[in-house]
């Protein structure tokens, strides 16, 4: 039908041009102009085989529509007999519009943007065209849908009239399988002046049909539907009826009726919807379900529903809304409920089953006794596969300002206990309880603050502060967030290491969630540290101190400051990386090498400088590194850009006494060294070209 309507909609357009090239070939002029007319942002329309626009009947050999991945529908063999005089009278009247066949592969990826428009009401009314259409006749011999909008490769024949114009409108449509399974009819009608809506839908299918498949209905029914109605829409109402296996499984009726306050709508339905669900689903829904919804929409968009229930077996929700004409509450009390404790219930929700005991929902505003509002949801006994809770909740108050600027601040706090978590190493971090509150404010053109933010799990906390900004400048975020953890051990299992200690940690800066640009600060300490490696671990255990600064904006990635520091240790780094070339300079400093290794002693020192340039070697400079009476010197450089990977170095080497040494190698040594080494290779193939110069040993 999309397609039929762009046809349409083409000779549309093209009626000023075609009257205007009477009498020419216009073939190639024609052609494009149907194709850029139709053609827009993810969506490309082709046509081959255009002839006879200038007569009476006109025939494409084909039209496809394509989005970003491709061509979605195609349409063969079109003939439109049409009648060219009416044109001067501003109508389009098609006798026929007939294709030999239509193939929807698949469903189109690209849908239109949202817009600020979108926000506004605007009352139902057909658009008014620069010329009417009629078609008399739609015909289809083969209407195929590909395997991926059902499942299945469906091939249909199509019969039907359309006609749009003056503000009225009309359709007539009815498709077929031509396996015989099943029809679709459609008769409806709108007229701008009067109002007067005309619905007649009926679906009949046998089972394994286009709507059960499209519904998931488990062993696929056979399935009717009905919706009929005939009326201004000031006055309307709309009967529907929808049965499986010749059975009503769903019914109710649609109410429209203008009054000095707007549109009042009613909706009503109710019935079994058991055969409609998977077996594991029915407890939920039982023998009956119903909603009822009544409210009244104003002239202006504001929303007033007055009454809303929804109920079914184990879900019961009943309340009102209110909703002014920019969409802002007014008004809200909804209470709710999933459950009454007794027997577990199986939500209906896709996936691996879920269950609870209860769940509870309240939530109340009302604009006319204050700015305040209160809401809250509760869950007792809640498992999934991976995740159990003995219960949980959620809780949150605050101010709704609804005079400009508008905002909101709220007050959030959560509680979960009995928490058991599948995975031991979760489980373990976690721990068995989680509890917090978060305070927010936000207003109309300015950031979200988020204000004293705090998680708690046993005696591990985070408490965090900051803003975020708007969308269109990339979510600028800034704040600051410690973590305090006084046991280490109980996140061992999950980082993999055999942790000990405890931590804290202070995060403070600004970034952009979207642009990746940042500006931090991090200050850590730790106090009895270890990470389960023999010699890492004496190095860590007194209280260390960690302080990172680092920057990154269009000009490249900046580190400041890298400091690690205890009464054994000392680390400092700092450097600069953008596109064109980088460098980092490093130094450490030990107290004592038998910290790490009992075969070594004394102090150790090193430190070197490594650069970068685009197209160019990484090379290390200003290497120094002294430990136990040796000192080595030396420059390397690697060529990360060529074959092999080549890599050089040279390195001068002063050793006052090897005897030093000699528990490390398990050798007897004495004597001294002073040389230089060199040499060069190549790293993927493992080739390598030492120089040993001879050097004075005593």
């Amino acid at each position: 039908m999309r397609a039929l309507r762009l046809i349409s909609l083409a000779f549309t357009l093209l009626a000023g041009p075609l009257h205007a090239q009477e009498g020419e070939d216009g073939r190639g002029f024609l052609q494009s102009l149907i194709e850029d007319n139709l053609s827009g942002v993810g969506r490309e329309v082709r046509i081959t085989g255009f002839a006879g626009a200038l007569s009476s009947q006109a025939t494409l050999e084909t039209l496809t529509i394509a989005d970003d991945d491709g061509v979605w529908l195609r349409l063969g063999d079109v003939t439109l007999d049409w009648t060219r005089s009416a044109l001067l009278a501003g109508r389009v009247e098609v006798n026929s519009l007939t294709a030999a066949e239509i193939t929807l592969s698949r469903l189109p990826v690209g849908e239109a943007p949202v817009t600020p428009e979108d926000a506004e009401a605007t009352p139902f009314a057909l658009p008014e065209l620069p010329v009417s259409v009629n078609i008399g006749e739609i015909s289809a011999e083969t209407l195929t849908l590909g395997a991926p909008i059902l499942g299945e490769e469906i091939r249909l024949e199509l019969f039907g009239s359309l006609s749009l114009g003056s503000g009225e409108g009309s359709v007539d449509i009815e498709v077929n399988r031509l396996d015989g399974r099943g029809e679709i009819s459609l008769e409806a009608g709108f007229e701008n002046d009067n109002r007067v809506l005309a619905l007649d839908l009926t679906l009949d299918e046998a089972p394994g049909g286009i709507a059960s498949t499209l519904l998931n209905l488990p062993d696929s029914p056979a399935i009717a539907l009905t919706v009929q109605g005939e009326a201004p829409l000031d006055d309307y109402a709309a009967d529907l009826r929808l049965a499986t296996d010749g059975t009503d499984r769903l019914t109710g009726r649609l109410t429209l009726q203008g009054t000095e306050d707007g549109m009042r709508f009613n909706a009503g339905l109710d019935g079994d919807l058991t055969p409609l669900m998977a077996e594991e689903y029915r407890a939920f829904f039982g023998g009956q379900s119903t909603l009822n919804l009544t409210g009244t929409r104003a002239p202006d968009g504001a929303l007033d529903i007055d009454r809303l229930s929804l109920s079914a077996a184990q879900l019961a929700l009943d309340g009102n809304l209110a909703l002014d004409a920019a969409g802002w509450p007014t008004r809200f009390d909804l209470d709710g409920n999933i459950g009454d404790g007794t027997v577990p219930v199986r939500l209906p929700v896709a996936g691996p089953p879920v269950t609870l005991e209860k769940a509870t929902l309240s939530a109340r505003y009302n604009a006319a006794q204050g700015d305040r509002w209160r809401a809250t949801v509760a869950v007792t006994d809640l498992n999934q596969p991976d995740l159990r809770l003995d219960s949980a909740t959620l809780s949150g108050r605050g101010t709704l300002r609804r005079m400009p600027p508008r905002g909101v601040t709220a007050l959030a706090e959560f509680d979960l206990s009995g928490l058991d978590l599948a995975d031991p190493a979760l489980a373990e971090a976690a721990g068995t309880a989680l509890s917090g509150h978060a305070s927010l404010d936000w207003s109309e053109g300015a950031p979200l603050l988020l204000r004293a933010l705090r998680v708690a799990s046993g005696a591990a906390t985070l408490a965090a502060n900051g803003r975020i900004e708007a969308l269109s400048d990339g979510f600028p975020v800034s704040g600051t967030a410690r973590i305090d953890a006084p046991d280490l051990a109980r996140f061992a299992a999950l980082s993999g290491q055999d942790l000990a200690g405890a931590a804290n940690a202070t995060l403070a800066g600004s970034g952009s969630l979207l642009g990746g640009d940042f500006d931090i600060s991090l200050d850590a300490s730790t106090d009895g540290l270890a990470v389960g490696i023999p010699q890492a671990d004496p190095l860590i255990a007194p209280e260390t101190t960690l302080s990172i600064k680092a920057m990154r904006d269009t000009t490249g990635t900046t580190l400041d400051r890298f400091e690690l520091e205890n009464r054994h240790l000392r680390t400092r780094a700092s450097g600069k990386l953008d596109s064109t070339s980088g460098s980092l300079d490093v130094s450490a400093n030990l107290s004592d090498l038998s910290l790490a290794d009992r075969r070594l002693d004394g102090p150790a020192e090193t430190r070197a400088q490594v650069t970068w340039a685009a197209g160019d070697d990484v090379t290390l400079t200003d290497l120094v590194a002294q430990a136990m009476g040796a000192r080595v010197t030396g420059t390397a450089s690697l060529s990360p850009e060529a074959p092999g990977l080549p890599a050089s170095a040279q390195i001068k080497a002063e050793v006052a006494d090897l005897s030093r040494f000699a528990a490390i190698t398990g050798q007897p040594l004495k004597g001294r060294i002073d040389a230089t080494f060199g040499g060069g290779g190549t790293i993927e193939t493992q080739t390598l070209d030492p120089t040993f110069p001879k050097w004075p040993a005593a």
